[in-house]
């Protein structure tokens, strides 16, 4: 897992205009749940705790329904992340950026013209990311993605860890079709998933990486928050209907850290696992073996397989 961490942040920060609009999405969806944050923190103040509380227990109950979309292969962030890679590729494969066009344009044009629409990216985005699953489960070896695991007798920390991979893995296997010129995009996606099930243990390992770190820095990025937030919460009165205040005030400091790691740290993420990946596939042939065994295991990748059958008809 030898990565040049220097070319990583080099890349990763090129497409500036990118990340200022990829910035700006994610600010509006952060401050839209800050919002509502502050609308539960009034309710808080005007019907007391108890009925701030209900409305948080709901709320959480319905957060989990994205969560629960994504685990089955939805992501309305897909083309966000695509367009980003697609930029990443053109860097790789030209050397540099497009010239003298707008970069979310010319990303979102790129990522149109290879799914067609950006509901077709997510939806191919969800068949990858179902077959990376049934990979991690039947194919790829996870024994040595976690060796403490081995060591503690836990085999479910490397399936948690190759479950977090799974953040940036079905993207990286996506750019793949940047990277070719080939019109034909369920055999190229359904060939990078092949060769990833034949020798992608170092892509998984450094995605799991990414995936603990990422996850880790929340806790520090939080505390810093918390001190510029904490100190007005100390003005606030003592009363219990100003409790619900205070939560909020934590909590925003939590969506805080998660908007700077979406920003900030997700970039680096996705440009090191790509470069990663798809420099181990340019050296990689077809291998029928894997191939086999995945049309045996998984129905996501019969599905690819399917439609890039019917692809080149």
């Amino acid at each position: 897992m030898d990565v040049n961490w220097g070319r990583v942040v080099q890349i990763a920060f090129q497409p500036m205009q990118y990340l200022i609009y990829r910035a700006g999405i994610y600010g509006v969806v952060g401050a839209g749940v800050i919002a509502y944050l502050m609308i539960l923190g009034f309710v808080g103040l005007a019907f007391g705790f108890g009925a701030s509380l209900l409305l948080f227990i709901l709320s959480a109950v319905l957060s989990a329904l994205p969560l629960a979309a994504r685990y089955a292969g939805f992501d309305p962030f897909a083309s966000i992340k695509l367009g980003y890679l697609a930029l990443i590729t053109e860097i790789l494969n030209e050397g540099q950026l497009p010239w003298g066009v707008s970069e979310p344009n010319w990303a979102r044009s790129r990522v149109s013209d290879r799914f067609r629409s950006a509901t077709g990216a997510g939806q191919l985005c969800g068949l990858v990311l179902r077959a990376l699953r049934d990979t991690h489960r039947s194919v790829l070896s996870l024994e040595s993605l976690v060796p403490i695991a081995r060591l503690a007798g836990s085999p479910k920390l490397a399936k948690l860890a190759a479950n977090g991979a799974l953040i940036y893995l079905p993207y990286v296997i996506l750019a793949k079709v940047f990277r070719t010129e080939s019109r034909e995009v369920f055999t190229t996606v359904k060939d990078s998933v092949v060769k990833y099930a034949h020798s992608g243990s170092d892509s998984l390992r450094l995605a799991a990486l990414f995936c603990a770190v990422g996850y880790a820095l929340l806790v520090p990025l939080t505390v810093l928050f918390l001190v510029p937030l904490g100190s007005i919460a100390m003005f606030l009165p003592a009363s219990t209907g100003w409790s619900t205040m205070r939560l909020v005030f934590f909590l925003t400091a939590v969506v805080l850290s998660f908007m700077v790691k979406w920003i900030v740290f997700d970039p680096i993420a996705l440009t090191a696992v790509a470069i990663n990946q798809l420099d181990a596939a340019e050296d990689q042939g077809a291998d029928p073996a894997a191939e086999s065994r995945l049309e045996e295991v998984s129905p996501a990748f019969r599905e690819i397989n399917r439609l890039s059958k019917e692809e080149r008809q």
